[in-house]
């Protein structure tokens, strides 16, 4: 349509988890805590969020997860935002995943805060000024459109991303080059493979080299950078259909596959839970709840 889209950077009420009390339905002020700066994007999530603000809901509706007030609001123009995630060892640079398949980063540190006026989570998007945002870098090797984007936390400025074709980037690797005159800078992948057969849907890490992916071809695959090469270590095949999300659980200590549990998200409806350390090609979830 005509509306413009918009990167939007929003902080967060959450509460804490419920005592026995609030369960009952006893609100206390300690069960309310304050959020951190949460990047999401596009007009249509701008318009989900131009309901409430501080100090509008009421007491019950305090006690749930609402904005508190917009931190930017960034125009990305005609281009739809798909995804926006925040670098976890630095979270004023957010990667970008554009409807056009790029990849870009963007320094909320370069942008101006927004004012008073236009903080509250109910201000008019129509009333920001339509700047469009400055691009630090645009990072090549993904062309299509899609959605896989994840920050490596183990390993400061490593970047994943994947249309059918997954691609990692040492975002490091350009220094406090980012953007400082002219037009952005471009990065070229650390790595790249073309193994998977269709779309690939997600992507996550398990540690500072090691990473899944799943994808419309019905396999999840896992991958070491540190092997250099282009094919992945394991290749688990689910017959019955597409493979959308995928994630790593938490572990204590270092992340390790002899010791990790890989969960997936299926189009049919299905949680499936993997271990890591006996993957193969015909491995069977050690859970699935529909």
């Amino acid at each position: 349509g005509s509306e413009p889209n918009y990167l939007l950077v929003a902080q967060v009420r959450i509460p804490a988890a419920l005592s026995d009390d609030e369960e009952e339905g006893e609100s206390t002020e300690a069960s309310k805590q304050q959020g951190k700066p949460l990047a999401t994007s596009s007009a249509a999530t701008a318009g989900a969020f131009a309901s409430g603000g501080p100090g509008t809901g009421t007491e019950e509706e305090e006690d749930e997860l609402c904005v508190d007030h917009f931190v930017h609001r960034i125009c990305t123009g005609p281009h739809e935002v798909n995804r926006a995630r925040h670098m976890p060892q630095r979270p004023a640079l957010i990667a970008t995943k554009l409807d056009t398949g790029a990849v870009s980063l963007v320094d909320l540190d370069k942008h101006p805060r927004l004012g008073p006026d236009q903080a509250g989570a109910g201000a008019s998007v129509k009333k920001v000024e339509k700047t469009a945002a400055r691009v630090e870098a645009v990072l090549q090797g993904t062309q299509a459109e899609g959605y896989a984007l994840s920050w490596n936390p183990h390993r400061e400025g490593y970047l994943l991303s994947a249309d059918s074709v997954v691609c990692c980037w040492d975002v490091g690797a350009m220094g406090g080059s980012c953007g400082e005159s002219g037009a952005p800078p471009s990065l070229n992948p650390v790595f790249t493979s073309s193994a998977h057969t269709d779309s690939i849907n997600d992507v996550a890490w398990l540690s500072a080299d090691v990473f899944a992916s799943v994808s419309d071809d019905h396999t999840l695959r896992l991958w070491d950078l540190r092997a250099g090469k282009a094919s992945p270590s394991h290749t688990v095949n689910y017959a019955t259909g597409n493979l959308n999300v995928v994630d790593f659980a938490p572990q204590q200590g270092a992340p390790s596959l002899e010791s990790g549990k890989l969960l997936t998200g299926t189009a049919d409806g299905k949680v499936l839970v993997f271990e890591t350390r006996a993957l193969r090609k015909d491995s069977r979830p050690v859970l699935s709840v529909a």
